[in-house]
């Protein structure tokens, strides 16, 4: 939630923000450092992502659940022609990627170690324009 959410909000201020978390601690904290940052473009929810009506035309997740359970979920809150990235692991080996929901396209992206303190995998998600 708070990474990258906030950083993501601080360098696309012209982009509305939702951070959302079940964790009310975390909650807390993301709207304590989005008020001491002054960041106007974000919005802190408590809550499950499928008791929400939030919907997006790009979502980044990380941490949330295995890409193989949470790629379905996110698919109904993802604007068409939008775009889920999603943290997968932070090995060196390239983990396997799951199978695509129906009518998107999976690629998998690797983060060099110098753009991080080691390199990291990431899945990205496009779904078509219907």
């Amino acid at each position: 939630m708070g990474l990258p959410g906030i950083p993501l909000a601080i360098l696309h201020s012209d982009v509305e923000v939702v951070l959302l978390d079940r964790s009310q601690r975390r909650v807390d904290l993301a709207r304590r450092a989005v008020r001491l940052l002054g960041l106007g473009n974000v919005e802190v929810v408590a809550g499950e992502l499928e008791r929400t009506g939030l919907a997006a035309s790009t979502v980044v997740a990380r941490g949330v659940a295995a890409p193989a359970r949470l790629l379905p979920r996110l698919l109904p809150r993802i604007a068409p022609g939008g775009l889920a990235v999603v943290g997968l692991s932070r090995a060196r080996a390239r983990p396997a990627s799951p199978p695509p929901p129906p009518g998107t396209r999976l690629e998998l992206v690797s983060v060099p170690p110098d753009v991080l303190d080691s390199g990291a995998w990431l899945l990205r998600m496009e779904v078509p324009r219907r």
